[in-house]
This record gives C-alpha cells, structure tokens and sequence, in this order.
C-alpha cells in the first residue's frame, strides 16, 4: 500500500444507507421455533397415541425449553423481538 502522506477521511456513515436485517432475523427465529414446535408435538403425539406409554421427565424438560426459547419469551434483554 502506498501512501503519499495524506489520509483520506473516513466516509459520513450517517450518510450511507443502513438495511435492517431485523425482519430477515424475526422471520428465522419465528420459522426455527415453530418447526421445533412441530417436532415436538410429533415427539409428545407418538409417546402418547402411538407408543402408548406415559410421558417422562425428558418430555417436560423438552416442552420447557421450548417455551423458556419462544420468540419474545424469556429473557427480555435478548428477545428477537424487541423494539
């Protein structure tokens, strides 16, 4: 790199167009969330209607992290889903 002893600027950054990726980033976590949810509700339906066998401890475990990873559940400060 060569320099002749001037430095340009840096660019005005409040002059440069600024895209949100938020949507992009809402509807990935939205879509990753509900195919967990699918999951397992498919999980739950076959140990209870197919397999016939009550539901363990892994189950709950299973159904709370899921609510405890929900879009805007949880903790606030990290929520996909703040303003």
């Amino acid at each position: 790199m060569a320099t002749n002893g001037s430095l340009t600027p840096p660019p005005d950054l409040s002059q440069l167009p600024h895209d949100s990726k938020q949507p992009d980033i809402i509807a990935c976590v939205v879509l990753t969330w509900a195919f967990a949810f699918l999951t397992v509700c498919a999980r739950f339906y076959t140990k209870i209607a197919i397999s016939r066998t009550r539901l363990g401890a892994s189950e709950w475990l299973l159904l709370a992290a899921l609510v405890r990873v929900a879009p805007g559940v949880g903790d606030p400060e990290h929520s996909s889903l703040k303003d």
